[in-house]
């Protein structure tokens, strides 16, 4: 199925904490036949798994036996992690979880399948602190594959000596009952293969982010433990935000990465992000001036040989050896992609266009077969129509453009695409849509990225404040995501396992830099 780009008004490209993490949802670290079958919690859990309130009527669910068994082989960029790193994780364990179609009626019997893929903890079993669960974000990356590069990532270490790390396919997405919906077609509208979409696949009315947290709590019953461990980026953010929303007293350790506030699926965010996306882009030209290593210049300094760049594309695209056309829209697509790349492989990207850009035909043609795509797909965008507002407040949107850009015109193109494929979801803005509030929850660490161009740092804060129960961890640095799998940051990764191992939480107003960051 290929990738339908969101529209704006839907909500933006929220991403993911690495493209490398978006794979096949044919291939990965689930599936394979069930093994030997265990029985609900029997993993190094922290205690009795507590039942969420108002889960009565789910006895199938919850008194499940999980088998645990052998997995597929890995998706060919998570298996390149794992022999960069010369290790392998042959203990690795895949299940299928069933839970309810529909969380908010007992009554209904329909369930589906989640894929779940297991890392055990390789500490001595006297200091392991049970599960820890994961997501990449997007809405529409896969847990499974998050889990398995934290395993394969050296300074991800402590945490796989602590942890099982868990990660688990959202409900159709990935390996988890996936929808089934043509996203593109040369003949019918994408809005009429969105309302397709709709009608041919009852789960599409069932996969807000409310849903999917309650299906993280139904995995953390079957995995035995007293609290929800959890570590999510970017669109997982929001995942963690409604989880600690809804399940205030069993939020365990919870570290929300690049976050993003109630507010994410709305206009204003995504008006917000496609300006943080350009600031990032034009930023690109900076780097590339540092790094480039090739006889072509760089193909653009500042903002205004930017734009230049895209007009002379839309006027006189790149041609491909084969063929293939690279405009202005290609391109776009390209450099959005390349925001998140980090140290060698976003230099390489930022050469190809320079060489693109001077006529070099080897680095057009390396452009062109690049079909990776920042876009959140068809089944992410059914997700953020949940936490859309139905009645967006346009004179908020309008005030709000008007005063980033100073350009009525832009302001009113703004609200004039107001309109977008969600109106077609009978439960659009269902789920939040203005705040999230985790009173009474433990304490929870927020890390915010300042030059983020997928998660605009103010997001963080904002979250912050609505959370009420968390702190704020801020690196400084243009990438998105901090912990664990960016560019090394040993400062984020020190308080980030010391929060997690310990409970520790960083000093107040704390601000990290990337290691040998001048």
């Amino acid at each position: 199925m290929k990738t339908l780009v969101m529209r704006r008004g839907i909500g933006g490209v929220v991403g993911v904490l690495a493209a490398a993490l978006v794979v096949s949802g044919c291939t990965g670290g689930g599936g394979g036949e069930p093994g030997p079958t265990a029985t609900a919690g029997a993993s190094s859990g922290t205690g009795v798994a507590a039942l969420a309130p108002g889960v009565a009527g789910f006895d199938d669910v919850y008194g499940q036996s999980v088998a645990w068994g052998e997995c597929a082989p890995l998706d060919a960029k998570v298996q390149a992690a794992f022999d960069a790193a010369g290790r392998s994780r042959d203990d690795r364990e895949c299940a299928r979880v069933s839970v309810p179609l529909d969380w908010d009626d007992p009554a209904d019997s329909a369930r589906i399948e989640l894929a779940v893929v297991r890392y055990p903890a390789t500490g001595p079993a006297s200091e392991r602190l049970g599960s820890l669960l994961v997501n990449p974000g997007g809405p529409g990356g896969d847990g499974q594959s998050l889990a398995a590069r934290l395993a394969a990532e050296p300074r991800a270490d402590h945490l796989s000596a602590a942890y099982d790390l868990v990660g688990m396919d959202p409900r159709g997405i990935g390996q988890s009952s996936p929808i089934d919906c043509v996203a593109d077609d040369d003949v019918k509208p994408d809005t009429v293969l969105f309302a397709e979409c709709l009608r041919d696949n009852p789960l599409t009315h069932h996969m807000g982010t409310s849903s999917v947290a309650k299906d993280l709590d139904a995995v953390r019953v079957l995995v035995g433990d007293a609290q929800l461990n959890y570590l999510g980026y970017s669109y997982g953010t929001a995942l963690g935000a409604t989880y600690a929303s809804l399940f205030p007293q069993l939020v365990g350790r919870m570290v929300l990465d690049s976050a993003i506030d109630a507010t994410w699926s709305g206009p204003i965010n995504a008006f917000d992000q496609t300006q943080a996306i350009e600031r990032a882009s034009a930023e690109l030209g900076a780097s590339c001036g540092v790094t480039n290593t090739t006889a072509f210049p760089c193909a653009w300094a500042d903002e205004e040989q930017l734009q230049a760049l895209r007009d002379r594309l839309t006027e006189t695209p790149w041609v491909a050896s084969d063929g293939t056309e690279v405009g202005d829209s290609f391109f776009d697509g390209y450099l959005t992609t390349t925001n998140y790349k980090v140290n060698a492989e976003r230099a390489h990207r930022l050469e190809l266009i320079a060489g693109a850009a001077s006529g070099d035909q080897a680095s057009i043609d390396a452009i062109a077969a690049d079909h990776a795509s920042s876009s959140v797909g068809l089944a992410g965008s059914i997700v953020g129509c949940f936490s859309r507002p139905v009645h967006p407040d346009l004179l908020a949107l309008y005030d709000h453009v008007l005063e980033v850009t100073g350009d009525q015109d832009r302001a009113a193109d703004e609200v004039s695409d107001l309109g977008t494929d969600c109106s077609l979801l009978e439960e659009e803005g269902t789920d939040f849509t203005e705040s999230f509030d985790a009173t009474g929850s433990a304490p929870i660490l927020v890390i915010g990225v300042t030059g983020d161009h997928a998660t605009p740092y103010d997001k963080a804060v904002s979250l912050v404040a609505q959370l009420g129960t968390a702190e704020l961890l801020s690196l400084e640095a243009n990438q998105h995501g901090a912990s664990y799998l960016k560019q090394n940051a040993s400062c984020i990764d020190a308080y980030t396992d010391a929060y997690l191992l310990r409970g520790e939480l960083p000093p107040a107003d704390t601000l990290c830099q990337l290691d040998g960051a001048p």
